[in-house]
């Protein structure tokens, strides 16, 4: 007998702005935040408690969009400026 374990895998946004990538993320998913300190140096991240959001180095886009489709899915990435404006 198998048993399989669903996990929830919520819509992601990626939102450009100021030159930072802002992910919301669930609040304790410790696996994400490994793979995020591993592949992003302390200094290009940091946590938005208030916003409940990741803000990385928008340098580290490309590494960040990687980490949250392989965590949870595709990421829809947006820019501030034209969501603002929609």
């Amino acid at each position: 007998m198998f048993c399989t374990i669903a996990r929830t895998r919520p819509d992601m946004t990626i939102t450009i702005k100021d030159g930072w990538a802002i992910v919301p993320t669930p609040w304790r998913d410790e696996f994400f935040l490994e793979g995020l300190k591993a592949a992003v140096p302390a200094h290009h991240r940091w946590w938005d408690r208030d916003a409940k959001a990741w803000n990385v180095s928008a340098r580290y886009l490309d590494t960040l969009v990687q980490l949250v489709t392989d965590w949870y899915n595709e990421p829809e990435v947006v820019r501030a400026e034209l969501r603002e404006a929609a």
